[in-house]
């Protein structure tokens, strides 16, 4: 498997203004390959507007396969990226690495941290440990 990037907006509406500079994307998609399955990077938002980004990018791992989401470069996560998560987790084993404590708060009031795998370890897309 090769590594895949997914980012939104594809097209920022900033970009389409010449008075403006073009934004950042809202959020940026990385699968790479790990000996132990997919790892899935996610940058930025995981939210209502960038979710099908996520799903995308689940969609070309083998649905049976363990996932490992690396959510260490997540800065905000609302209902529609944890259903995301928590619908990937019906279909195969996932991992969540190197959640911050406010994402990991965000697992234990929603009643869902006990049905992840947690692993505080972040990596970068080439496999390799984040500093």
């Amino acid at each position: 498997m090769t590594a895949t990037e997914h980012r939104w907006p594809r097209t920022p509406a900033a970009a389409l203004r010449m008075d403006e500079p073009a934004r950042p994307p809202l959020l940026s998609v990385a699968v790479s390959p790990d000996g132990g399955g997919p790892v899935v990077h996610l940058t930025g938002e995981v939210d209502l507007h960038t979710r099908h980004l996520l799903l995308e990018a689940l969609d070309e791992v083998d649905g049976d396969a363990p996932v490992v989401i690396d959510v260490s470069e997540v800065t905000f996560m609302d209902s529609a990226g944890m259903h995301v998560l928590f619908e990937t987790r019906r279909h195969a084993p996932v991992t969540i690495r190197g959640a911050r404590p406010f994402l990991r708060r965000l697992f234990q009031l929603s009643g869902l941290e006990e049905l992840f795998r947690f692993e505080d370890e972040p990596t970068t897309p080439e496999g390799r440990p984040s500093t």
